[in-house]
């Protein structure tokens, strides 16, 4: 009998250890290991602005390997009010998903076509994000989540005691029902 129970508690710890593995691994952001300046990285620079007419050109640089597509994404902030932020909808040129790696990529920005009354003050500036276009879930989480789920489900069938016997209740083993006063 000590045998099974040893069995048991080492079937438990190895898919609790497992469970453990699995919930760290989905969990962690991958991206958090890359470093800065990596060479086979993205990297945006040069990003300049500047308005003609009823747009704003903006210019950037896309340093990545050219073969890929990106996802590049502009917002509009401000210097003066931290929770100033715009996403621009009208616009054409080297944003969104595609094939913008290298120099002098241009996007236009049809600003009155967004916001007629145009914007007041000064201190706007441009942020613009570049990532690697269907970067979506990888299959490894699908593995590690069907992992988890499978030794989940293996814990509860496999913790459950195994009875053999039944019983079977009669009158006679029902206690008296309380006098009435």
């Amino acid at each position: 009998m000590s045998g099974k129970m040893n069995n048991n508690i080492q079937f438990r710890l190895i898919l609790v250890s497992g469970l453990i593995i699995s919930f760290f691994l989905l969990t962690i952001n991958i991206t958090a290991f890359a470093r800065k300046g990596d060479p086979g990285g993205i990297n945006l620079t040069n990003i300049e602005w500047k308005i003609e007419g009823d747009a704003v050109i903006i210019t950037y640089d896309l340093n990545a390997p050219k073969e890929n597509d990106y996802s590049v994404q502009i917002v509009l902030l401000n210097d003066f009010n931290s929770s100033f932020r715009y996403s621009p909808k009208t616009f054409s040129g080297d944003a969104g998903e595609g094939k913008f790696a290298g120099t002098g990529r241009k996007i236009v920005w049809h600003y009155k076509q967004d916001l007629p009354e145009g914007l007041k003050g000064e201190g706007y500036y441009f942020e613009a994000t570049a990532t690697e276009a269907g970067g979506g879930i990888s299959w490894y989480y699908y593995v590690i989540g069907a992992t988890a789920v499978g030794g989940g489900v293996g814990a509860l069938l496999g913790s459950g005691k195994k009875s053999t016997t039944t019983t079977q209740n009669t009158t006679s083993d029902l206690p008296a029902p309380p006098a009435r006063p």
